[in-house]
């Protein structure tokens, strides 16, 4: 996905002219309500990835893209004995615009899963 792009003009009309916080939360919203934003699509997943801290595993799930952003849902696994904190500053990464968990969270027990969803440029990973 990462040399796809929204190819719709209207999603960039609609991303250029909203002001940056709004754009961001109207995103989460909409893509996590099932109503994408005019101009957005879902899209395979192809190669996006999400550096997990120590102890965590992360597999995209489900790509949504615009005309210069995009969002992505990963799953996100504690893989070891104990329970971990996790904020979403942990898993911001060069290009992330905005990092939402699926539920509010500051621990993920032990094998428990939780959606991570972020924003990101529509370019790279």
């Amino acid at each position: 996905v990462s040399d796809l792009r929204g190819t719709g003009e209207e999603a960039g009309a609609w991303e250029t002219s909203t002001p940056y916080e709004s754009l961001l939360v109207t995103i989460s919203q909409a893509v996590r309500g099932g109503k994408l934003p005019a101009g957005w699509y879902q899209v395979p997943v192809t190669k996006e990835t999400l550096q997990a801290p120590a102890g965590l595993s992360s597999v995209a799930d489900a790509v949504w893209t615009g005309n210069h952003l995009k969002m992505v849902r990963f799953a996100v696994e504690n893989k070891t004995l104990s329970a971990l904190n996790i904020r979403e500053s942990d898993f911001w990464q060069p290009g992330t615009r905005a990092v939402m968990f699926s539920q509010p969270a500051s621990q993920l027990l032990a094998g428990a899963r939780m959606d991570v969803y972020v924003i990101r440029d529509g370019e790279g990973n």
